[in-house]
C-alpha cells in the first residue's frame, strides 16, 4: 500500500534495440496505493529508448503522491528511428505534491515523439523550484515532437517559489520538433514567488499552447505565463477560459506584484528570420491588474510579429499602475498586434495604459474598447506610438550607420476606438493630468485616428485627448460623437504638428450640448521650419454649445497654414456675466495663413443658428502676428440673432506691423 524510493534508489526500464522497454506502473493491491513517495536526489524511476525501440510509460495510481528532495519521474527518447517514440507519464491520486526542486519530464532529443505527461488529482502542488517539463532537442539536433502536458485539479493548482511547468522545443536544425501543448484545469489555479508557466521554440519547430480552463487564476510577486520564439517557428498563444473550456468564462484573473502574461518573438541570433508571436486571449468575468503587472505581445530585433491582445469580461476590467501592450520594439520590422477590451465596465487608474507601439518599420496595433463605462483617471492612458528608432540613432551617431542592416520608414501608429458592445458606449470619463487617449507620430508613420462613440464625454481636470506628429507623417484625427460632451478645469483635445506632417482634424458631434468650462480645443502647427505641415481643422456641431473660461483656436508659427474653425450650433453663447471669458481664436505668427472662423446653423454653411451670443469680455477673432507675411483668415457669422456684452468683441486684426492682411468680417443676423 506504501511505496518509497529514496537515497538515491532507482527504478528504471530502458531498452537499446529494436525491442519496446517495459512499463513501470505503482498501484495497491487492490485499488491505489495509499502512498508513493520519491525523495533525494538521483532517486526516482526512468524510462528511457536509445534506438529503434518505443521507451516504456510509468503510471502512478495512489491516495497520495510526493516527489521531494530532487526526487525524479523521467520517460526519455534519444533514439535515430521515429519508432523511438518516449513514454508517457500518467499520475492518478487525491493530492499530489512536487517539493524541494523535484522534476517530472518527458523529453526526445531523437527523431521519435517525446510522451505526454498526465496529471489528475484533487489538489497539486509544485514548490521549491519543483519542475514539470516536455521537450525535444539539443541545441543541433531532435526532430521528434514534444509530449503535451495535460494537469487536471478538481480543486487547486498551485505552484510557488520558482517552480516551472513548460514545454521546449531547443533545437535549431531544420527538421527541429514542435514544443507540446500545456493544459491546465483547475477551479483555482495560483503562481507565487517568480513561478513560470512557459512555452517556447529557439528554432522552426512552433512553440506550443498555452491553454488554462479555470475559475479562479492568480499570479502574483513577479510570475509569469510567457510564450516566446527566437527562432523561425512561431510562438505558442495563451488562453484563459471558464472551466467548461471554448466559449466559457473564468470568474476572475488577477495579476499583482509585477506578474506577467506574455508572448513574445525575438531574433537573438541575428538571422533576419523569426517566427510570429503568439496571442493572448483572456474570457473571465473580472480581469484585474495591478503593482506593475502586465499583459503584452512584443516584437523585438526580427521580422516577426506581435500576438493580438484579446480580453473578454462579463463584469470589469480594471488596471491600477499596470498596462495591456502590444510593442514592435528593439529594432524590429515586425507589427504590433491589435489590442481589443470588450466589458461592461473599463476602469484604468494610477497610470493604468493600454498601449500599441512601433520603434521602427513596423505598424502599431490597432486599441478597439468596447465598454458601457470607460474610466480612464489619476494618469491612466490608452495610448499608440509610432517613432523610427534606428533613424534617430543615425541622426544622433552617424559614425554607426553601417552598423545597421535594415532602414527604413517608421510604420503607422495604430487607432483608438471607443464604443459600446452594440452601439455607443453609456460614458466616457476621463479625469485628472495626465489621463486621456493619445496618439503620436515622431517619424514617418501616420498618426492613429481615436474615435470615441458614447452618449456622455466628459474631460475634467486636466484630462485630455491629443493627436500629435514631429515628423514627417500626419498626425491622426479626433472623432467625438456623442449626446452630451463636457470639458471642464482645465480638459482639453488638441491636434498638433512640430514637424513637416500636417496637424489632424478634431470633429465634435453631440445631439444634446458640448460644454467647455476653464478648458481648451486647439488644433495647431507649431513648427517654424520652411516645410511646416499645416494646423487641422476644427468642426464642433450641437444644438447648444456654450463656452465659458476656455477657448476654441486654431494656430500656425510657421510655413504651415492654420487650420479652419467651424462652429454648427442652434444657440452658441461664448463666455458668461460672471466674468469667465470666452475665445474663439485663429492666429498666424508665420507665412503660413491663418484659418477661417465660421458659427452657421446645424445643417453647415448656407444655415443660421438661432442665437449666437458673446458675454463677459468674450472674443472671436482672428489675426495676424506675423512679420513673415502670413494673413488672417476671415470670420463668417450667420444668425437670426447677434448679441455682444460686457466687453466682448469680434475683430480681425493685423497685428506687430506684420505685412500680413487682416481677414474680413462676414456677419449677417436675419433678425
Amino acid at each position: 500500500q506504501s511505496v518509497t524510493i529514496s537515497n538515491g534508489a532507482v527504478v528504471s526500464s530502458s531498452t537499446t534495440g529494436a525491442g519496446n522497454a517495459g512499463n513501470v506502473s505503482i498501484q495497491g493491491l487492490t485499488g491505489p496505493a495509499q502512498s508513493v513517495t520519491i525523495d533525494g536526489t538521483g532517486s526516482g524511476i526512468f524510462t528511457d529508448t536509445q534506438s529503434a525501440g518505443a521507451g516504456g510509460n510509468i503510471s502512478l495510481n495512489a491516495t497520495s503522491v510526493t516527489l521531494q528532495n530532487g526526487g525524479t519521474l523521467s520517460a526519455a527518447t534519444s533514439g535515430t528511428e521515429t519508432t523511438a517514440t518516449g513514454g508517457t507519464i500518467t499520475v492518478k491520486a487525491d493530492q499530489v505534491q512536487l517539493n524541494s526542486g523535484t522534476t517530472v519530464s518527458a523529453e526526445t532529443t531523437g527523431a521519435g515523439k517525446a510522451g505526454s505527461i498526465d496529471i489528475a488529482a484533487q489538489r497539486i502542488s509544485l514548490t521549491g523550484g519543483s519542475q514539470i517539463t516536455a521537450s525535444t532537442g539539443t541545441p543541433t539536433s531532435g526532430s521528434g515532437d514534444a509530449g503535451a502536458i495535460r494537469i487536471t485539479a478538481t480543486e487547486s493548482l498551485s505552484l510557488t517559489d520558482a517552480s516551472l511547468i513548460a514545454s521546449n522545443s531547443n533545437s535549431t536544425s531544420a527538421d527541429a520538433g514542435h514544443a507540446g501543448l500545456i493544459e491546465l484545469t483547475a477551479p483555482s489555479i495560483d503562481l507565487q514567488g517568480s513561478s513560470l508557466l512557459t512555452s517556447s521554440t529557439r528554432g522552426p519547430g512552433n512553440a506550443g499552447a498555452i491553454m488554462l480552463n479555470l475559475a479562479q487564476l492568480s499570479l502574483s510577486d513577479f510570475s509569469s505565463i510567457a510564450t516566446s520564439t527566437t527562432g523561425p517557428g512561431r510562438g505558442g498563444d495563451i488562453t484563459v477560459q471558464g472551466l467548461a473550456g471554448p466559449g466559457s468564462h473564468a470568474e476572475t484573473v488577477t495579476l499583482s506584484g509585477a506578474s506577467r502574461l506574455g508572448a513574445e518573438s525575438m531574433d537573438c541570433c541575428g538571422t533576419g528570420s523569426v517566427g510570429d508571436a503568439g496571442s493572448i486571449s483572456v474570457a473571465t468575468g473580472k480581469l484585474l491588474l495591478t503593482g506593475n503587472s502586465q499583459i503584452v505581445t512584443s516584437t523585438q530585433v526580427g521580422s516577426g510579429n506581435a500576438g493580438d491582445i484579446i480580453i473578454n469580461a462579463t463584469d470589469e476590467v480594471r488596471l491600477s499602475e499596470s498596462r495591456l501592450a502590444s510593442e514592435s520594439i528593439a529594432f524590429a520590422t515586425g507589427d504590433a498586434g491589435a489590442v481589443t477590451v470588450t466589458a461592461p465596465n473599463v476602469v484604468l487608474e494610477n497610470q493604468g495604459l493600454i498601449s500599441t507601439s512601433t520603434e521602427f518599420t513596423g505598424k502599431a496595433g490597432d486599441i478597439t474598447v468596447n465598454a458601457n463605462s470607460l474610466q480612464l483617471t489619476s494618469g491612466a492612458q490608452i495610448t499608440s506610438n509610432s517613432r523610427n528608432a534606428v533613424m534617430e540613432l543615425i541622426t544622433e551617431f552617424p559614425e554607426f550607420a553601417d552598423f545597421f542592416l535594415v532602414t527604413g520608414p517608421a510604420g503607422a501608429a495604430g487607432t483608438v476606438t471607443v464604443h459600446g458592445s452594440a452601439g455607443p458606449a453609456n460614458t466616457v470619463f476621463i479625469d485628472g493630468a495626465g489621463s486621456g487617449i493619445f496618439t503620436e507620430t515622431r517619424a514617418e508613420g501616420a498618426g492613429g485616428n481615436i474615435t470615441l462613440s458614447a452618449n456622455s464625454v466628459t474631460l475634467q481636470n486636466g484630462g485630455t485627448l491629443s493627436a500629435a506628429t514631429s515628423g514627417t507623417g500626419n498626425a491622426g484625427n479626433i472623432s467625438v460623437i456623442a449626446d452630451q460632451v463636457t470639458l471642464t478645469n482645465f480638459a482639453q483635445m488638441t491636434t498638433s504638428t512640430t514637424g513637416p506632417g500636417s496637424g489632424g482634424t478634431i470633429h465634435l458631434s453631440a445631439e444634446d450640448t458640448i460644454s467647455l468650462t476653464d478648458s481648451f480645443i486647439s488644433a495647431s502647427s507649431n513648427s517654424t521650419g520652411s516645410d511646416a505641415g499645416s494646423g487641422g481643422q476644427i468642426t464642433l456641431r450641437a444644438p447648444t454649445l456654450n463656452v465659458a473660461g476656455g477657448s476654441i483656436s486654431t494656430l500656425t508659427l510657421g510655413s504651415g497654414n492654420a487650420g479652419t474653425i467651424q462652429i454648427q450650433a442652434g444657440t452658441f453663447g461664448l463666455g458668461t456675466s460672471e466674468g469667465a471669458p470666452g475665445l474663439v481664436e485663429a492666429t498666424t505668427s508665420g507665412a503660413g495663413h491663418g484659418g477661417n472662423i465660421s458659427i452657421v446653423g446645424l445643417t453647415g454653411l448656407g444655415s443660421s443658428a438661432n442665437d449666437v451670443t458673446l458675454s463677459g469680455f468674450s472674443s472671436i477673432r482672428s489675426e495676424t502676428l506675423s512679420n513673415q507675411g502670413g494673413t488672417a483668415g476671415d470670420i463668417t457669422i450667420e444668425t437670426m440673432r447677434l448679441a455682444l456684452t460686457e466687453g466682448s468683441a469680434i475683430t480681425t486684426a493685423s497685428r506687430l506691423n506684420s505685412p500680413g492682411n487682416a481677414g474680413n468680417a462676414t456677419l449677417n443676423a436675419t433678425e
